[in-house]
Parts: C-alpha cells; structure tokens; sequence
C-alpha cells in the first residue's frame, strides 16, 4: 500500500471521528449547563481551552460564552477541528481514495458533510442544536457499520480503525478534563446552606452521557454515578468501546496486523501500562487533569510513531 494512501485512510478515520466527538462534547456541555443551578456557569471557556483551541478562539471571537463557543466549535471553517471542517477534511481525504472505499461510505461521508456545511450555523440555538447534533453522531455511527460491513479488512481499514481509536482515547481523556472543571464549579459556586453533593454528580452524568455510557456504567459497574467510579470506568473499563483501555487493546491488535509496526506497537503498549499504573485520587482533584494531560501526550507519542513509521520516507 502506499504510504499516501495509508495516510488519508488513517485521517479519514480520525476527522469523522473528531466530528462525532465534537458533537458529543457540545452536547455534554449544554445538558451541564441546563441542568445545573442557575447561579452556576456551564464551563464554556474550559471547554475550548481542554481541547487546545484558545489561541484559535481568542483570534477570532471576544468573550467565551456559549454562543460563542457552539459557533467556534459546530460552523465555524476557520477552526480546523470545528464539526464542519472535520467533515470537510474527511470528505476530501475518502475522494481522493475513493477507489479504495466502498461506494456507499463514499456516499455517506459526503452527505454528512453537505448536512453540516448547510446546517450548522442555522442550528446554533438551544432548541435547534440537540437534534443537529444527535443527526451528526448518527450519521457518524452509520459509516462506521457500513465499513464494517462492507469493506474488506486489509491494510487500509486497518489504518482508519487506528484513527479512529486514536481520536476516540484522545476526546474520552478530554471528556473527563471536562467532567472534572464542571464537577469544580459545581461545588465552588453553589449556595451556603445546600450540600454540593447534590449537584456534583451533575456533571458526571453529562459525561457518561456524551459517550453514551449511562447504561453501560450501571450494567457493570451498579453503584450510583460518582466521580472517581465513572473515571475508572471510561479510563480502564476493557469492555466499553470509548472506554481509553478499549481504544487501546484495538490499537495494539490494529498495529500487530500491520508491517514493522514495532515501534507504534512500542509506543501503544507504554500507554496500556502507564494507564494501569496510574493511580485515580479522590475527587475533586486537580492531579486528575494533570493525569489527562500526561495520557494525552502518551496518544501523540503514539501518532508520531504512527506518523514516522509509516507516513514519512
């Protein structure tokens, strides 16, 4: 295979992937928002900096409020990982490797994506925003059965499943940066005489519902939503598909089909133990988002191998 061709594969997975995780985020962030106490501000601002895109923002819009930020972050061409440029970078990596995909996911990628570039700014509001969303990661879901379904499992689906686990460990690590500064403001801004318990699971309930694992938490995890179990939940459950150990165990056995993929594998696997070793503190907690930064930096080791080893003469 080429390498030219391993490469769109392998973005074409991730940029589909970036889209459906930036739906899910601006989801997340907007349930937080109405179903916290009024008195408490949904965490706008922490969300564009948790996905690194302040100096982005900061350049082309004023104040972080929710307006803003939806439009940052769903419609705007000039942000790169906004949903419609997302789309927009998969569309043009699957046509020119369209004799490598099946016709129908080729179909599918380009009709998400005319949705969205036709859409999203229209969608802006509260009352339009959740239907569009839920339209992106639907259509997201989708292409990855027709895929499954429909491609042979070589080389070049080998490279967009490794885009997509890495881009779904990447937002499920962002997920939780998340959950974390919404569960902080929470407790630091809720009224004397009410008991921040009541409110601090808020959040963690948005986040597992952002990665659709509300039922799957309960089913195996059966307690109550509380902070540090739906941590090691998405962090270390090998059963969740979004859960980082999933995203993992599918790298590693996606880099061992693959030629001299000793170094990725490498990479990969020093992740798998940092992950296991890492120790999960009482929340709230600032090292918990210092952890997600440290696993973060592991995933980018893991894409510069990737990159060296099989992009790059």
């Amino acid at each position: 295979m080429l390498s030219r061709v391993a490469e769109r594969m392998y973005w074409t997975g991730r940029h589909m992937e970036r889209a459906e995780n930036m739906a899910r985020l601006i989801s997340a962030n907007t349930r937080m928002a109405l179903d916290s106490p009024r008195e408490v501000p949904a965490p706008w601002r922490a969300m564009v900096q948790i996905l690194g895109l302040d100096g982005h923002f900061n350049d082309r819009y004023g104040s972080a409020d929710e307006r803003h930020v939806v439009r940052f972050l769903m419609a705007d061409t000039g942000n790169p990982s906004s949903i419609v440029s997302a789309l927009a970078q998969a569309r043009e990596n699957a046509r020119t490797t369209r004799e490598i995909l099946p016709s129908e996911a080729w179909e599918q990628i380009n009709d998400v994506y005319l949705h969205a570039r036709e859409q999203a700014a229209r969608s802006l509001a509260r009352n339009l925003r959740e239907p569009f969303l839920i339209g992106i990661v639907r259509a997201c879901q989708l292409l990855n059965g027709l895929l499954a379904g429909t491609m042979s499992h070589d080389d070049a689906y080998q490279f967009m499943l490794l885009g997509r686990n890495l881009e779904r460990a990447d937002m499920t690590t962002r997920v939780i940066d998340l959950g974390a500064v919404g569960m902080t403001e929470l407790v630091r801004t809720t009224r004397a005489g009410q008991t921040p318990a009541a409110f601090a699971n808020l959040a963690w309930l948005s986040v597992l519902s952002c990665l659709s694992g509300y039922q799957m938490y309960h089913q195996h995890v059966q307690t109550g939503v509380r902070g540090r179990e739906v941590v090691q939940f998405l962090l270390r459950d090998p059963r969740f598909p979004r859960a980082v150990a999933h995203c993992l165990a599918a790298l590693r056995d996606g880099l061992a089909r693959l030629p001299r993929h000793e170094a990725p594998l490498e990479a990969a696997t020093a992740m798998s133990r940092q992950l296991q070793a890492m120790e999960i503190a009482p929340l709230p907690n600032q090292r918990l988002r210092a952890c997600m930064d440290d696993l973060q930096q592991s995933l980018n080791r893991i894409h510069a191998a990737i990159e060296a080893n099989w992009f790059r003469a």
